[in-house]
């Protein structure tokens, strides 16, 4: 199980996205509420990085050194699902960028 926790200011429960490798499944937690955002998810990774400084080239991030630091979070994953009895993909790798606001 991989998971990011991120810690919301305007409210008191955390949201919880986890990855479970047995199950295949990526989900968001926030309270009592579990919502499944993904299944057959074969590859699921994220990377933390900071704020590029002045000066610094376009695209090129900073790994994120304290999680607390963090001012984007990379999410690369792949899901693959059997058609007609052998394993074909669905989908190619996928990633994306996010900015968490407000840090």
């Amino acid at each position: 199980t991989n998971q990011l926790v991120l810690n919301l200011q305007a409210d008191p429960d955390q949201v919880t996205y986890t990855y479970n490798s047995a199950n295949r499944t990526l989900t968001r937690t926030q309270g009592s509420t579990s919502t499944t955002l993904l299944q057959d998810v074969t590859f699921l990774n994220w990377s933390l990085y900071q704020s590029p400084t002045n000066g610094s080239s376009y695209g090129v991030f900073t790994p994120a050194s304290v999680p607390g630091s963090a001012k984007f979070v990379s999410l690369q994953w792949d899901c693959a699902m059997r058609l007609s009895g052998s394993r074909s993909n669905s989908t190619s790798l996928q990633t994306a960028m996010i900015e968490l606001r407000n840090r």
